[in-house]
């Protein structure tokens, strides 16, 4: 298994594993058939990966799958220690996003609703 790294992140310790290993990225993404720039984000902590990538990556890399938890557990408790201090403080909690409700314009800007025909579709007069 190796020396423990308690303050690492789950990209450095996925890129020390497989360096360890003696693989490359190309090398690693065929082993586990994940593309290279999934495991590239992973590594450089843009994304964390999900629980089947992450067991595919902890065999390929011959390191236990908790050697991985660890560190997303460890990102976890960090996130909500940042989400009760914002929320403490009074602040937006984690990134920005944007509403996720339809935006409606005023009535004055509706496009103008064109008269049904009558009859259904396929009927015939």
């Amino acid at each position: 298994m190796g020396p423990r790294h308690p303050e690492e992140t789950l990209g450095q310790r996925l890129q020390r594993l497989r360096k360890a290993a003696g693989l490359s990225l190309e090398e690693l993404a065929a082993r586990v058939a994940i593309p290279v720039w999934s495991i590239r984000n992973w590594e450089y902590d843009h994304r964390v990966p999900g629980l089947g990538a992450a067991s595919l990556l902890a065999k390929a890399l011959g390191a236990p799958l908790q050697d991985l938890a660890d560190c997303a557990e460890a990102l976890e408790v960090s996130r909500q220690k940042a989400r009760r201090e914002a929320r403490r403080q009074g602040t937006a909690s984690g990134p920005t996003e944007p509403s996720r409700r339809p935006r409606v314009r005023p009535a004055a800007q509706q496009p103008e609703k064109k008269p049904r025909r009558s009859g259904g579709r396929g009927e015939r007069s």
